[in-house]
């Protein structure tokens, strides 16, 4: 038998999580002589019941790779996506034109 000391010190946590785990019923602990102890047995079984097991790895996804011309120096715009405002903008500052290239 393990005392809590004991017992946290074998699963490297503190003595007050064997505590509260003990509190919440969790592990299972005796009281002779009017000291707490564990059995070993039962705290490889709550060390057990919080395994974490990873769920099967997701397939793999395919990706397309699409090839995409160079830029001339500046973003350009997608066909058929309207540009934001501050593009349209600084394209009527640059032509001295007001009105919209984009429709």
């Amino acid at each position: 038998m393990l005392t809590v000391q004991e017992a946290a010190d074998r699963v490297r946590l503190t003595q007050w999580a064997i505590y509260r785990a003990i509190q919440r019923g969790e592990i299972t602990a005796y009281k002779p002589g009017g000291r707490l102890r564990i059995h070993e047995a039962d705290l490889e079984a709550w060390l057990e019941s919080t395994r974490v097991r990873a769920d099967a790895s997701p397939p793999a996804r395919s990706v397309r790779v699409m090839p995409t011309a160079p830029l001339d120096g500046a973003a350009r715009a997608r066909p058929g996506r309207r540009q934001p405002a501050s593009a349209r903008a600084s394209e009527t500052r640059q032509t001295g034109s007001s009105m919209s290239v984009h429709q």
